[in-house]
């Protein structure tokens, strides 16, 4: 963001710089209370020997403090208040980038001291409140927003809030479903980005714009319809995946599809919105989408359309990866074979 030497650049640079630090050290005291409580951080050992350990306040609060830590990048709330400064100042490729692969690796790095340490605990809860509250404060925010970036970056919170709700739920359909939401926003957000970079500021400008750019009005109009989950669309089946792991896993769990579905009736109104003044028969007072914006969206939008005809097999690869993720005890054995110990 401060490439861009400007004052909101490089405030939105000194924001994220504050908190990716308060993040480090929430991530830095959550293993050190692990370390304190179990005595090593080796997390096939931990597998092992630490959750018991684990299961009262002290292991708790280390794990809450783990996830706020990577909550930064993950765009978890409460400490996700630098998307909309950072994603409206950065370029779109730089925002792509955040949006579409850093904030899924921070929660996939979660993802796994859950799966092998919490699973039995009740961390999940604690991830599942966090994720609820990504999806209902983003969505709504987004709903508010007037600028097109903004509504793209809490957009974007909402969405990580659908994977950190999927992943909550330490089990092989929880995995898959986080998996499948992953994978849909890495494809959609990018592309939506991209077609920012021309049409990104106030949304009453982009009135009559897809009049002008028929690729990139199509192309927004397909995201939109996939992010908020139209059949046959991949935003169809990756949310079908979560409210059925939802409501399957039980418990608090399926109360909180209730939240899944809330957010999706405000995704559409503000989604449709959008494509209602991209549509309107009015002169455009923005410029078209250029090619270096242009072709790389409409990259995306065709492997989404693939995608959408791929989805067994690909549902396929991700079920197996799913399995092996939720199978604590393969990674154990892989990590420490019989007869090794640490």
């Amino acid at each position: 963001a401060a490439s861009r030497a400007s004052g909101p650049a490089f405030g939105a640079a000194l924001r994220f710089l504050v908190l990716s630090s308060l993040g480090s050290a929430f991530a830095l005291l959550g293993i050190g209370l692990i370390y304190a409580t179990a005595g090593t951080l080796n997390l096939a050992d931990l597998a092992q020997h630490a959750p018991q350990h684990l299961a009262g306040s002290v292991g708790l609060s280390a794990f809450l403090f783990i996830a706020l830590g990577f909550g930064v990048k993950a765009e978890l709330f409460p400490v996700n208040t630098w998307v909309p400064e950072v994603y409206g100042a950065a370029s779109v490729r730089v925002a792509g980038l955040l949006a579409g692969v850093v904030s899924k690796l921070a929660l996939l790095l979660v993802l796994r001291v859950l799966m092998l340490v919490y699973a039995d605990t009740a961390a999940p809860v604690l991830l599942l409140v966090l994720g609820v509250l990504s999806v209902l404060s983003g969505e709504l925010a987004a709903y508010r927003a007037e600028d097109l970036r903004r509504v793209l970056a809490y957009s974007s919170i909402g969405q990580l809030g659908l994977v950190a709700m999927a992943f909550s739920m330490p089990d092989a359909a929880g995995v898959l479903a986080g998996l499948a939401l992953a994978f849909h926003h890495l494809l959609v957000k990018p592309a939506l980005f991209l077609l920012a970079e021309s049409w990104g500021g106030r949304l009453e400008h982009l009135d009559g714009a897809a009049g002008i750019s028929v690729l990139g009005g199509g192309l927004f109009l397909l995201c939109a319809l996939s992010l908020i989950g139209v059949p046959p669309l991949p935003g169809f089946w990756a949310k079908f995946l979560l409210l059925k792991a939802l409501f399957g896993f039980g418990g608090g769990h399926a109360y909180a599809a209730a939240a899944v579905l809330l957010a999706t009736v405000v995704e559409a109104a503000y989604l449709l919105r959008i494509v209602g003044r991209l549509y309107r028969r009015e002169p455009a007072t923005v410029p078209a989408p250029a090619s270096p914006e242009l072709v790389p969206a409409a990259a995306l939008g065709l492997l989404l359309v693939l995608v959408a005809f791929a989805v067994q097999p690909l549902g396929s690869g991700l079920a197996a990866v799913a399995r092996d993720t939720a199978n604590a005890a393969l990674y154990v054995n892989t990590v420490l074979p019989a007869g090794v110990g640490p």
